[in-house]
C-alpha cells in the first residue's frame, strides 16, 4: 500500500500547488488529466481512491476560494478608496501652496507700488499713471488666474472620471471572474466521481484559466496612465497660453507706465518687473 500512498500524496500536492499559484485570488489545479495505465494489480482501485481524493479536495478548495476572494474583493475595494484620498490630499496642498504663493506675491507687488508713489517729484499724472497701472495688472492678473483655475478644475474633474471608470471596469472584471470561476467549482463539484476525478480537474483547471486570462485582459493600467498624461497635457497647455497672454499684456501695460514716468532702459527704476504668480510647475494638479 505503499504505493497508493504516495500516488495520494502526489495528487493532493499537485492540486493544492496550482491552487495557491493561480492569480492570489481563487484557487484552481495543476494536475492533469492522463490516459497511462497502470501495471499493478490493484491500479483501478488506486485510481478510484486517487479519484475521491480530488473530489473531496474540489469540495473543500471551492469553499477556501470563495473566502480569499472576498477577502481580495474587500482589499480592491480599499485600495481604490485610498486612491481618491491620496488624490484628494494632494489636490488639497495644492490649493493651499497655490494661495499663499499668490497671497504673497500680491503683496509683494503692492509693495513695489508703494515705492513708486513714493517717489519724489512725481506729477499728479504720473501717479494717476502707476494707479491705473496696478488696477490693470491686477486685473491681467485675476484673467490669468481665472484660466488657470478653470483649467486645472477640468483636468480634475476629468481625473475623476477617468478613475472611476477604471475602478468600475476591474470591479466588473473581478465579478466576472467570479461568477465563472464559482461556476466552474459548482460543475466540477457536480460532475466528480471517483472514475472521473482526473478528467473533471483537468476541465476545471482550464475553465479557471480562461477565466483568469479574461481578468488580466480587462487589466489596462497603461490605457490608463495614458489617459491620464493626456488630460495632464491639455491643463498644462491652458496653462501655459494663459502665462504667455499675460505676459503679453504685462509688457505692455509695463512700456505705457515707463513713457508716463519718463523711463528709458538705461534710467533706475523701481518700475515692476514681477506680478503675483499664477502659478508654478509644482502647483498644477
Amino acid at each position: 500500500m505503499q504505493t497508493i500512498s504516495n500516488s495520494l500524496k502526489a495528487v493532493a500536492l499537485s492540486a493544492l500547488s496550482l491552487l495557491l499559484g493561480l492569480f492570489t485570488v481563487i484557487p484552481a489545479f495543476a494536475v492533469e488529466a492522463t490516459d497511462k495505465t497502470s501495471t499493478e494489480p490493484n491500479s483501478s482501485t488506486t485510481r478510484a481512491v486517487a479519484g475521491a481524493a480530488i473530489c473531496s479536495r474540489i469540495t473543500t478548495l471551492s469553499t477556501s476560494g470563495k473566502e480569499a476572494l472576498s477577502s481580495k474583493q474587500s482589499a480592491l475595494q480599499t485600495d481604490f478608496s485610498k486612491r481618491l484620498t491620496n488624490v484628494s490630499t494632494r489636490q488639497a496642498n495644492v490649493d493651499t501652496q497655490v494661495a499663499a504663493d499668490r497671497a504673497k506675491a500680491t503683496t509683494k507687488f503692492d509693495d513695489i507700488i508703494k515705492s513708486l508713489e513714493a517717489e519724489a517729484g512725481l506729477t499728479t499724472d504720473q501717479l494717476a499713471a502707476i494707479n491705473t497701472y496696478q488696477i490693470a495688472v491686477k486685473a491681467a492678473q485675476s484673467t490669468r488666474q481665472t484660466a488657470v483655475d478653470g483649467a486645472r478644475a477640468t483636468y480634475r474633474t476629468a481625473l475623476a472620471t477617468q478613475i472611476a471608470t477604471q475602478q468600475q471596469k476591474l470591479s466588473t472584471a473581478v465579478t466576472t471572474y467570479q461568477t465563472a470561476v464559482t461556476a466552474a467549482f459548482a460543475t466540477a463539484i457536480a460532475n466528480c466521481t471517483d472514475a472521473n476525478g482526473a478528467a473533471t480537474l483537468a476541465t476545471l483547471k482550464a475553465s479557471v484559466q480562461a477565466a483568469r486570462a479574461t481578468l488580466e485582459a480587462a487589466r489596462t493600467p497603461d490605457a490608463s496612465k495614458t489617459a491620464i498624461k493626456a488630460l495632464a497635457a491639455t491643463r498644462d497647455a491652458a496653462i501655459k497660453a494663459a502665462d504667455e497672454t499675460f505676459v503679453k499684456t504685462l509688457q505692455t501695460l509695463t512700456a505705457t507706465l515707463k513713457t508716463a514716468l519718463k523711463v528709458t532702459d538705461t534710467t533706475t527704476s523701481t518700475t515692476p518687473a514681477t506680478t503675483p504668480s499664477a502659478t508654478t510647475p509644482s502647483t498644477k494638479n
